[in-house]
Parts: C-alpha cells; structure tokens; sequence
C-alpha cells in the first residue's frame, strides 16, 4: 500500500477539530476530579512508521477506542504509566505508592472510565462539529512492553499516519503528556465530514513566472525635416442656436381598481382555533414516566467500591423535607411521602412552572 499524506490545509482542520474535541475533554475530567484541567493546543503532524517513537513516555499506558457509528476505524492514546497512576489516585481520593500500582481489575476499570469520559466528551463534540452522530466502543486500556510489536500491531509499516500531541494539567497535581495516534485514512474521512467540497482541501498550484518582456531595441533618430510654411489663421466659425427639444405630453394617470377580499370568504379562522385542542387531545395518550427523587450525595470511586451488604448512605434532605417528582427527567412537583396501602405514595404540596 503506497504513503499517504496530508496536506497543509488537511493538517490545519484537523488541528482545529481535536482542540474542540479536546476542549470538552478538559471539561469532562474537570467535572469528574472536581478540580481545574488545562489542555495545551494540540501538535498534528504526520510520521513515518521508521521514525515514530515515544520512549520520553516509557512505560506507557495505551488505550484503545474504536469508532463505531459516523466514523469508521480506530484512535490510539499513549500516556505515562506514572501520570496514570496519578490521574487514578485523584479518582479514588487517596495516593498510591509507586510499588503498590500495578494494572489490576479495579485500576484499569479507573482509567477506562476517565477515558472513556474524555473520549465520549470528545465524540460528542465531534458530532456537533461534523454534524452527524459520532459513537465509539468502551476504551480499552493494556500496558505497552514492546515499543516496536506495539507499533506493528497498530500500523503498517509501509503506511504513514498522524500522530498529536498535547498536554493535559490538572490543578494541584501534575502536567502529563499525551500522544495520540490516528491513521490517515480516518484523518480524512473526519476533515472530509467537516469540509465536504473537495476542492477546498486541494493545495494552490504554485504561480507561473511571469514572462520576462523582450529587450527593446534602441530607435534611431529621425531626421529632422524642413520647416513648413505656416497656414493662416482659421476664421472663427459659428454655431446655428439649437432649439430645445419640445416638453414630453403627460401620461394619463392610470386608475386600479382594487377590492379587499372580505374576511368572510376565509374559512381557516374556525380550523386555527380547532387546532390546539386537536393536537393537545393527540397528546393526552402519550406515556410519561413519573419518577420521585427522595435525595442524592457524591461518592468518591474509592468510597463506591468499598459499598457491602448494610452500608449507610447518608443523603443531602432531612427528614420530613419534600420529595420532588419527576417527569421524563424533568421536576415537575414536589410533595410529601405517604402510605397508601402499604404501597409508598407521594401527595404533591407544589407544582413547578
């Protein structure tokens, strides 16, 4: 399969779609760890497989998603096993000593879920961007022993592909490098989605020379010839006066008859006031799911996996305050718990507007 490339125009616009997507990654962790998350612009550049590496993040942690609906292939990240340790700690709320971190059950189910958060966030910005849905598998995160099988699994080494770098800060704790690899062919597929004529994405042909004029060659000076006698003066001649042209006869002003049509004639006025009761009666077999909320609190991941049989949440209402009640997700009333034949029951106090 011959090299592929991209363009500076190509290069660009996919700069300009993962800072976006990136944008709402930062958020998604921010949200996530409860604290600020800076991400630097991102470098796109294209590499070849020979000169691709990333020893400055060895041992590294990869992690794998796969583009399954809106975009076809797959999107590779490298990080820090070190930084990884720190981004999981953050979510369990305590530190991990370096001998204690291995890549078990619990710590790559952590990571998993902080990627997936970025690279969902990520998805979803991409399909506002691209206008089209963009949904993508679990992440799947592996530890990377071998830079090179790593390199043969994920691309051929005939093919280029690109490769973007950035950073990722999270307040308080640390600065880490992300690497994150992309086969041209899904680079193309993405900027095409974003700029679908064609030939916009060609590059300008260079400008042609302008042609060199040819040399002037030098004019020879004419002989001078003999003076002629003077003519004598012109006599002054004299223009006949022009009679102006004679005035346009008006135009006859033109008389338009014009009838307003009479309201009678109208018959929609009576089917306009019909209507909502029509499409409100269309409504009214509609089924809604009617939910009651009786509090809610925030748990830490490392609180969460602790939970056995008997745990006490403890929740954010007192005793006795009013439940609310929802409607497809939305508050709609709020009321007070009751027994109604041994069933729970809610009797509404308020109705939210």
């Amino acid at each position: 399969m011959s090299n592929e490339n991209l363009n500076p125009i190509e290069i660009d616009a996919i700069g300009e779609i993962i800072n976006i997507s990136l944008g709402a990654s930062a958020t998604a962790v921010a949200t996530m760890l409860d604290r600020r998350v800076d991400i630097t612009t991102p470098n796109v550049k294209v590499v070849t497989f020979e000169e691709f590496e990333f020893k400055r993040l060895e041992p590294a942690i990869g992690v794998e998603i796969t583009y399954t609906h809106g975009l076809s292939g797959n999107n590779v990240m490298i990080i820090k096993k070190m930084d990884v340790k720190t981004i999981v700690g953050l979510l369990m709320g305590s530190e991990i000593p370096d001998e204690e971190f291995e890549m078990n059950e619990l710590y790559v189910s952590a990571i998993c879920e902080v990627m997936n958060q970025m690279m969902g966030a990520s998805a979803t910005a991409m399909s506002e961007f691209i206008g089209e849905t963009v949904n993508i598998t679990t992440p799947t995160s592996f530890e990377i022993e071998n830079s090179q099988q790593f390199k043969e699994k994920y691309f051929e080494p005939d093919n280029n592909f690109v490769s973007i770098e950035f950073s990722l800060s999270i307040e308080g704790s640390i600065k880490c490098e992300f690497v994150n690899l992309m086969p041209i062919p899904l680079v193309k597929m993405l900027v095409s989605r974003m700029i679908p004529d064609q030939s916009l994405l060609q590059e300008a042909e260079p400008a042609a020379p302008a042609p060199q004029s040819a040399p002037v060659a030098p004019q020879m000076e004419a002989p001078t010839a003999a003076p002629q006698p003077q003519a004598p003066p012109a006599q002054p001649q004299y223009q006949q006066p022009v009679a102006p042209p004679p005035p346009a006869e008006p135009v006859p002003n033109r008389v338009i008859d014009v009838k307003p049509i009479p309201s009678e004639s109208f018959s929609g006025k009576d089917a306009l006031r019909e209507s909502p009761k029509d499409n409100l009666e269309l409504l009214m077999d509609v089924p809604l799911e009617i939910s009651v909320e009786i509090g809610r609190t925030r748990k830490l991941v490392k609180e969460i996996v602790e939970f056995t049989q008997g745990s006490l949440i403890v929740l954010d209402k007192l005793a006795g305050d009013q439940v609310e009640i929802y409607a497809n997700e939305r508050c709609i009333a709020r009321g007070d718990v009751v027994v109604v034949n041994d069933n729970f029951g809610v009797r509404i106090t308020e109705i939210v507007k």
